[in-house]
């Protein structure tokens, strides 16, 4: 290997390892930010709400989907805020994927689901979201409301997957 080869792939693996530093040290302030964010709340079973987003972040493949799914839900149920995570120095792919799963005022569901399909990071986090809220263990006694929402979940999965055009 040439000396320039040496140098392209030392840079290149030092590239690799300082982009894997600072997007776990993302990860872990995501984490922090979800954790304050959710302090106090519960879902729907009376579990502590910061498990959701735990799980959704474990289930998605890449660091920036993690990230966004530690993320997924402080914009629409906390106080915090765009701003807040720019300030944090979450860059901003992350900010427009965590923007296209939050429902915003007067949101319509199939410009929603449009834009989340169209952006990879969202849409990993959106169907991880998906199936933890079908996840039957979540719930030990099902309501009427919770089955009607399954069935709307799994009609956004399928949209989501592909296997569906329509909601």
């Amino acid at each position: 290997m040439s000396g320039l080869m040496k140098g392209v792939l030392y840079m290149d693996i030092n590239t690799q390892v300082s982009e894997s530093t600072c997007n776990l040290a993302l990860l872990i302030k995501a984490k922090r930010i979800a954790y304050k964010a959710h302090e106090g709340q519960t879902d729907m079973s009376g579990m502590p709400y910061i498990e959701h987003p735990l799980v959704v972040s474990y289930r998605c493949g890449s660091i920036d989907s993690k990230i966004v799914g530690m993320l997924h839900d402080v914009i629409e149920d906390t106080d915090v805020s765009y701003d807040d995570l720019r300030a944090e120095g979450f860059p901003e792919h992350i900010i427009e994927a965590v923007r296209c799963v939050t429902k915003e005022d007067g949101w319509d569901e199939e410009s929603y689901f449009t834009r989340i399909k169209a952006n990879p990071i969202a849409r990993e986090v959106k169907i991880n979201d998906l199936m933890h809220n079908l996840d039957e263990y979540r719930v030990v006694t099902p309501t009427r409301h919770l089955i009607e929402k399954r069935v709307k979940y799994r009609r956004e999965l399928a949209f989501l997957q592909g296997y569906s055009d329509t909601l």
